[in-house]
């Protein structure tokens, strides 16, 4: 009797034990190489299949000739509010299931989460796939959002530097600034340039990027999140900038503007300050190096040189901004994951990686290496070697919500000589708080209306 009923029992465990072990295995199937000649239909997610060619598939298909490759481009998400684009990039992964998928960052622990990316840890293994010349923060980081394991791999990178005028540096007999300074430093650097003269011919001494419409803002918070600062609580539900770090950012900021060293007018085209030669440094991403080639002076070339940006003393290998470049992963429901795998691999390869340089977005190849075989001037983008995690507070935050104008308005209040700091600061609690208040309630209204 006891037979009877054990052996059914053990009959059915074994039974239940080859269908998990069969799931398993089809989620982390081993992936097969592949025969470069065979004829095959790859579908890759990108922004913009003419970029695709020029920046990957053209090269791929030099590897593989009979593949056919099919882009399913992602330009309409970003055509959306940004409540919107998450559910729309994954409705474009389900409606045209790519086998490589293009993976946006700020998703991608939620992808790990829901198991939509094959995990390649073990293929890179096997391939003995070169990740240890990758630049360090970046298999950090996306190991950090695969919960230790390698879910993707980025072939690129955006940051930022200083750029600075060398023939400017030289003419008033200033030293160059230099990699790792703090920003005191910086602005302190930026001082000793004159602020006298005409406004259409004088020199200025530093200005941020252009890329923001009201720099002063953007820098105080750039300087704080340096130091370690946040402009939020923990839990994203009030601000808090009344610190005495704070302040001191505030009025040294402020002081500096006032003494007429920062440039805060808005620039756009080839006839900026700094390629005229009348800007000591700015503060820019990578991509503005092509900005800088694609300008010609008339007179003579833009001398130029760049150093990282500033960094707090505590941290001096600490860079601030990083985002990757093009990150791509292998689709977890793909039938065609090995070759998925071949293509990611590919991309991602040092030979490649030499052509990334050439890209008209700016981005710098994840692996330095090749940086000193072309260009030593893109070497200070690579100093610092760790990224600063200070963002995960800030994703808690609705989407709504800005810090930008209510700081403006208290520095700009400031400046005026109508506040005082702890007027100033008073002012950024009470506003800051009540836009806080505002963006979640309006956020509400609209979870419930959807």
């Amino acid at each position: 009797m006891v037979n009877k009923i054990i052996y059914p029992c053990i009959t059915l465990l074994l039974a239940l034990s080859f269908i998990l072990s069969s799931c398993s295995n089809n989620a982390n199937e081993e992936l097969q190489e592949i025969d470069m000649n065979a004829e095959a239909t790859l579908k890759v997610m990108y922004y913009d299949e003419k970029a695709f060619f020029e920046n990957y598939g053209n090269y791929f298909t030099s590897q593989y000739p009979n593949v056919q490759l099919e882009v399913i481009s992602t330009q309409s998400n970003f055509l959306l509010p940004k409540t919107k684009q998450e559910e729309h990039y994954y409705k474009l992964i389900e409606d045209h299931k790519p086998d490589v998928i293009l993976i946006d960052e700020s998703y991608m622990e939620t992808m790990v989460d829901k198991e939509l990316l094959y995990r390649l840890d073990s293929a890179i293994q096997r391939d003995a796939f070169d990740v240890d010349s990758i630049l360090p923060f970046v298999i950090e980081r996306i190991k950090g959002m695969g919960a230790g394991s390698i879910y993707g791999l980025a072939t690129s990178f955006h940051t930022y530097a200083i750029y600075y005028n060398i023939d400017l540096f030289n003419q008033y007999k200033i030293d160059l600034p230099r990699d790792r300074m703090t920003w005191e430093e910086l602005l302190e650097l930026a001082a000793r340039f004159p602020t006298t003269g005409q406004e259409d011919e004088r020199v200025y001494g530093y200005a941020y990027t252009y890329l923001v419409s009201d720099p002063l803002p953007a820098m105080i918070v750039d300087i704080g999140k340096t130091k370690g600062l946040s402009y939020i609580s923990s839990d994203a539900k009030q601000v808090t900038m009344d610190t005495e770090q704070w302040r001191d950012i505030i009025q040294n900021v402020v002081k500096t503007y006032q003494s007429g060293t920062i440039y805060t007018s808005r620039e756009q085209g080839p006839n900026e300050l700094f390629m005229k030669g009348r800007l000591a440094m700015r503060y820019e991403s990578s991509s503005y190096r092509n900005r800088i080639a694609s300008y010609t002076s008339k007179d003579k070339p833009l001398n130029w040189g760049i150093a990282s940006t500033p960094v707090d003393p505590a941290s001096p290998n600490q860079s601030l901004y990083s985002q990757l470049s093009d990150l791509f992963g292998v689709n977890s429901q793909s039938s065609n994951k090995s070759l998925a795998w071949a293509f990611v691999k590919f991309v991602n390869s040092e030979p490649l990686a030499k052509t990334l340089l050439n890209t008209t977005d700016g981005a710098l190849p994840v692996r330095p290496a090749v940086i000193s075989e072309a260009n030593n001037k893109l070497d200070a983008f690579y100093t610092l070697t760790e990224l600063q995690e200070n963002s995960k507070r800030y994703k808690l935050l609705p989407p709504n919500f800005n810090i930008y104008p209510v700081l403006s308005r208290a520095v700009s209040g400031m400046i005026a000589g109508e506040l005082t700091i702890d007027q100033a600061i008073q002012q950024l609690q009470e506003q800051g708080n009540e836009a806080l208040d505002r963006a979640y309630k309006e956020e509400s209204i609209l979870m419930i209306s959807e």
